[in-house]
């Protein structure tokens, strides 16, 4: 949960409905990014609003900005302008996990396209997103506060010491910019010299200590998020894949250099 939301769910009557959402949709709601749009946490897919909550009068308000498509019976307050559908919720007990994962898969697939709203007509386009072939997701949890996380994942000094993915591989050096517009160059080889390249990327959007987005030379992008759960951190990975190789092998290369991160963090 990035802190921005945390922090809007401490001011609700209700703390704990704000956090279960938060977490239920981060865990299943896929490509997404959050963050708080027009004073309410707000999920995204592709710049595209996708699901939020706000305080109301009447309780917290779930909405999925095309959830009148959903054919939901639950989904029971319909816009009357748009294709947005909600529900209110007034205890914690009253969340049905079931449910609103079934909505947000339903949400990864059936989209109106707000982004290109028609402010002059009026109107929005339905359009579907397919987003699972091409982009890929891990993760770790790693046994050290969300700081020493970020700083062993952007320092140069300890990049060189994990960033490979198995022992035949090294990263000799690295170069981080760390800011928006700022580069970030690792050299990758392997140990006998027989191949090596330099990974390269521009980065988009730094929020300190919570996320991470950039461009890889090849036009990718690569989205890095912390979250903090007790004395552990969260780090999520999703990036788009090349056309090379297979899904799995990039996922289990990507995994590989995830964990060796993972190790080298908890053991220094």
């Amino acid at each position: 949960m990035l802190e921005v939301i945390n922090l809007y769910n401490q001011q609700l009557d209700i703390v704990e409905i704000g956090d279960r959402l938060a977490m239920i949709i981060d865990n299943n709601l896929k490509y997404t990014e959050s963050k708080i749009w027009h004073a309410h946490p707000v999920w995204f897919i592709e710049d595209n609003p996708i699901v939020g909550y706000s305080k109301q009068k009447k309780g917290i308000r779930l909405m999925f900005w095309s959830g009148a498509d959903f054919n939901e019976h639950a989904l029971d307050i319909v816009g009357k302008k748009f294709k947005d559908a909600s529900i209110f919720y007034y205890s914690v007990d009253e969340i049905n996990k079931g449910d609103l994962i079934q909505w947000l898969k339903k949400a990864e697939q059936i989209q109106w396209d707000y982004k290109k709203f028609n402010k002059t007509k009026r109107q929005i386009r339905k359009v579907k997103f397919k987003y699972a072939m091409n982009k890929i997701m891990i993760k770790a949890t790693i046994l050290a506060d969300r700081k020493k996380v970020w700083d062993y994942y952007t320092l140069p000094e300890h990049i060189t010491k994990w960033n490979f993915a198995s022992d035949d591989w090294q990263c000799p050096t690295a170069m981080n910019d760390l800011r928006i517009g700022g580069k970030y160059i690792a050299r990758m080889e392997a140990n006998d010299g027989s191949f090596g390249f330099d990974f390269v990327a521009k980065y988009d959007e730094i929020i300190d200590y919570e996320k991470i987005a950039y461009t890889i030379l090849d036009n990718r992008k690569v989205i890095i998020k912390l979250e903090s759960k007790n004395n552990e951190t969260e780090l999520h990975i999703t990036f788009e894949a090349e056309h090379e190789n297979p899904i799995e092998l990039q996922r289990e290369g990507w995994q590989a250099i995830l964990n060796n991160f993972k190790k080298y963090t908890e053991n220094n």
